[in-house]
């Protein structure tokens, strides 16, 4: 609960800091993670894809509880996705390779 406070603190600091320097903001950053970011644009398109699959998958009250429980990780499933994905390009890994092999090895 903390670091979603301390984020969305940034994210008000940052947009006052452009308000106050006189410049538009290109893209709002949601979350700095080493040298790589996740937008606001990045977030609202993973949220829109995640609402859209419980929708397709719950009604009512299964879709409201699903919804609330995914909605308020899903910062948190971006930034630890950005995280691996970092370490993998990091030790050289070419994931879409893996994914190939794997499937070759299935099949």
């Amino acid at each position: 609960m903390r670091k979603l406070w301390l984020i969305t603190l940034f994210i008000f600091m940052f947009a006052g800091l452009t308000f106050l320097l006189g410049q538009d903001a290109v893209e709002a950053i949601v979350a700095i993670i080493n040298d790589d970011v996740i937008t606001l644009s990045q977030y609202k398109e993973q949220h829109e894809s995640l609402y859209q699959m419980l929708r397709s998958r719950y009604q009512g009250e299964d879709f409201q509880k699903q919804y609330r429980a995914l909605r308020k990780d899903l910062l948190n499933t971006m930034i630890t996705e950005l995280l691996l994905y970092q370490e993998a390009k990091s030790r050289g890994y070419n994931v879409a390779e893996q994914i190939k092999l794997t499937i070759e090895n299935i099949k």
